[in-house]
């Protein structure tokens, strides 16, 4: 066994910046979900359109944030980013004590932080390889299964708001956006070594990272099926979840938010497990793997049995996703070359933001055509088919880490 990562100050420093700017985010995902379907009883079919107006202008800024990061000290952009992230919610505070809480006005705050998100997660996630050296593995599965943690926390209290207020919730998540760029600024110069970008346009420099990608089957196989993944997993988590919770149920927003934070413990919890046994040697056998055992977890909420079943389906696909995002992102992380890395990390985690607003949208249809039970089928099909690809067809099963652990 090597030495803990915790010995690294400066990847302490990185966990206590992601936390607390998870912890925002968190709550914005249980506000933007609740307000707009538990508040104001907004149709299926217009979440998923809001969905999709928050999301997709954030998939293209994400690959631009990604250029950028290549190009300067991580900390700058971030530090800018999330500094401004901290004026949306105080306006929407605002709106909410005015009385002016609306479908728009809810949409406009919750683009807004997507923008802010979108550019500056591309920085946050490279930042990570050179603050956590050769650890690559247990570095992410460490900060995400904090990250996770913090997620719960952020969950449980924005469940709150009915008691606290949506004003006084929104004021927590801008403070702890404070607190993150405090954390951000105690990290070391993060100039990338090799100033990997040296085209003149940012569009340039772009077209150069996607070029690598698609040279790399590994990478390219990897974003494809989490790609494709997502879409129709974490989309089902985004919306069609919700309405299981809210209009199945009949879940409050204390009960839609507790069962978020099940979902993000079961997560949290497999993320320390995994961190025991890493760095593995296949863990691209641990993500496919996953894959076909989310499909049977969501045989669980299509037949629609007692609410005590839900609640252990949600732990175990909680379980399941943080396998499968840690997994896939430590595969691209450590096998992507340095000069390259926030770009292809942009691109990475443009797939993964970008698929929600796109599962969002179609789902949303799915939903109001044969009811949010119904619509867990498409995922269960997916998840099994992107087994069977993965293992038969991409590199991904065969591949094998070069990760080693650190000292003797």
């Amino acid at each position: 066994m090597g030495d803990s990562i915790w010995r690294n100050t400066q990847f302490r420093y990185y966990v206590a910046s992601t936390s607390f700017i998870g912890f925002s985010f968190a709550m914005q995902m249980l506000l933007v979900t609740w307000l707009l379907i538990g508040v104001l009883n907004t149709p299926p079919e217009r979440v998923g359109f809001a969905q999709a107006m928050i999301g997709v202008p954030g998939f293209f800024l994400m690959l631009w944030g990604g250029v950028s990061a290549d190009r300067i000290d991580p900390r700058r952009l971030m530090t800018r980013m999330y500094g401004f992230a901290m004026l949306p919610p105080l306006a929407l505070a605002v709106a909410v004590l005015g009385g002016y809480l609306s479908f728009w006005a809810v949409t406009i705050w919750a683009l807004a932080m997507s923008v802010v998100i979108s550019y500056a997660m591309p920085a946050h996630t490279a930042a990570l390889n050179r603050v956590a050296g050769n650890q690559v593995q247990e570095g992410v599965s460490a900060s995400m299964a904090f990250g996770f943690i913090v997620q719960i926390c952020g969950f449980s209290l924005a469940g709150q708001l009915d008691l606290i207020g949506t004003e006084t919730v929104l004021a927590i998540q801008s403070l702890s956006l404070l607190v993150g760029c405090l954390m951000i600024r105690r990290l070391k110069d993060l100039t990338p070594a090799h100033r990997s970008v040296t085209t003149t346009s940012s569009w340039a420099g772009l077209k150069e990272g996607l070029t690598i990608i698609i040279r790399d089957r590994l990478i390219l196989w990897i974003m494809l099926l989490n790609l494709i993944s997502m879409i129709f997993n974490y989309g089902s988590f985004t919306i069609v979840l919700p309405f299981i919770l809210t209009k199945v149920y009949g879940g409050d927003a204390a009960f839609f938010g507790w069962m978020l934070a099940l979902f993000f413990f079961g997560a949290a919890i497999s993320n320390f497990i995994m961190l025991r046994y890493m760095p593995f040697k296949r863990p691209g056998r641990l993500f496919l793997g996953m894959q076909l055992t989310r499909g049977l977890i969501f045989v669980l909420y299509w037949i629609g049995p007692h609410q005590s079943i839900i609640i252990l389906a949600t732990f175990l696909w909680g379980l399941n996703m943080g396998i499968t995002s840690t997994t896939s992102r430590a595969i691209v992380q450590e096998s992507a070359q340095e000069r390259f890395r926030a770009r292809i990390l942009s691109v990475y985690t443009a797939g993964l933001f970008g698929s929600q607003p796109f599962g969002a949208l179609i789902l949303g249809f799915v939903i109001n055509a044969v009811g949010p039970l119904n619509a867990m089928i498409p995922g269960m099909l997916i998840s099994v088919a992107i087994f069977f690809v993965g293992a038969t067809v991409s590199p991904i099963w065969l591949y094998q880490s070069r990760t080693e652990p650190a000292g003797d």
